[in-house]
């Protein structure tokens, strides 16, 4: 854990240091101008670890609640404050203790996320019962802790017409739409804990560890004056295996991985208001040839208030 511990502060500081202005092609995008801008959102966190041997579905307690967050042009992430709402599923279940810390940077030449997930306390669902999300009707695992540290980051090409940030996180705006190659690289770590053994009856502690390369392509579709819509995909194939030192060696697995970005604005100058859904599936290999999928993703309904201090890009704006 100490490696992947050093591994995120140094993903941070990457992060920090790249996220500088570039050049951009005013003609496709440009800055809304504004200083700091204010989020409110209501969201659902889903997470799920896949045994496709036994056909078991292991997930917590449903997530939602809302939430407050501050962007600020001096800062390379946002900062946000969520309050977990009344969960789906039975009282039992409502006992789930939750770290979900996900991190994100964008300039125009770079897409950086990095996710530190805990979840404690998971019900096991056939998959028919999984898609139907009955919590009353699985088997309840109190003591069963699942982690995930993983940092994913892409290179954009056409990052002087296409935006990121305007498709995803509203800091700035695309005139006309265009699209992009994005390529990259991303590394993972799962480790599963319990008390009692839980996956073939006989496994209650897991490590896994995934490394590789990633492609995909992301668009943004302007529609009209005030609605943009947003989609990314990537995929990649990774090593995958249970030490960190056997991950290029012959018992190393080629594991896939999907990660895709949905997002719907309605935008004025100084507000919007969307739809944002992220949804991520890794493929981890554990020792003895053991596979296990993690999906994980959040979906969000927001609301953002941008504040402008420019006097020339307000009147700019305004017009």
């Amino acid at each position: 854990m100490n490696f992947f511990l050093k591994y995120t502060i140094f993903c941070v500081a990457m992060m920090v240091y790249i996220n500088i202005s570039s050049a951009q092609d005013t003609t496709f995008t440009e800055s809304y101008g504004n200083f700091f801008s204010i989020k409110t959102f209501f969201y659902n966190d889903k997470f799920s670890l896949v045994d496709n041997e036994s056909g078991l579905n292991y997930i917590p307690d449903n997530h939602l609640g809302i939430g407050i967050g501050l962007w600020c042009k001096y800062l390379p992430f946002d900062i946000f404050y969520r309050h977990e709402l009344n969960s789906f599923g039975s009282k039992k279940f409502h006992n789930t203790k939750t770290t979900d810390l996900q991190l994100r940077s964008y300039n125009n030449f770079f897409a950086g996320d990095i996710y530190i997930q805990r979840y404690t306390g998971f019900v096991a669902l056939q998959d028919e019962d999984a898609i139907k999300a009955n919590l009353d009707e699985g088997i309840y695992f109190p003591d069963l802790t699942i982690s995930h540290i993983g940092a994913v980051g892409q290179y954009i090409f056409n990052g002087n017409e296409f935006s990121y940030k305007a498709g995803f996180t509203q800091n700035e705006k695309q005139n006309i739409s265009a699209g992009s190659f994005l390529l990259g690289a991303a590394i993972y770590h799962l480790k599963i804990e319990s008390d009692k053994p839980v996956f073939k009856d006989t496994v209650a502690t897991l490590k896994g560890f995934n490394l590789g390369p990633n492609i995909g392509y992301g668009y943004n579709f302007v529609l009209g004056n005030h609605f943009l819509i947003h989609a990314n995909g990537v995929f990649g194939i990774n090593c995958s295996n249970y030490k960190l030192s056997k991950l290029f060696s012959e018992s190393t697995d080629f594991a896939p991985v999907f990660h895709f970005k949905g997002t719907i604005w309605y935008q004025k100058p100084n507000w919007s208001v969307g739809i944002v859904a992220t949804w991520n599936s890794i493929m981890e290999t554990f020792n003895n040839n053991y596979n296990l999928y993690l999906n994980t993703g959040r979906t969000q309904i927001m609301y953002i208030r941008r504040f402008v201090f420019d006097t020339k890009k307000s009147q700019t704006n305004e017009m």
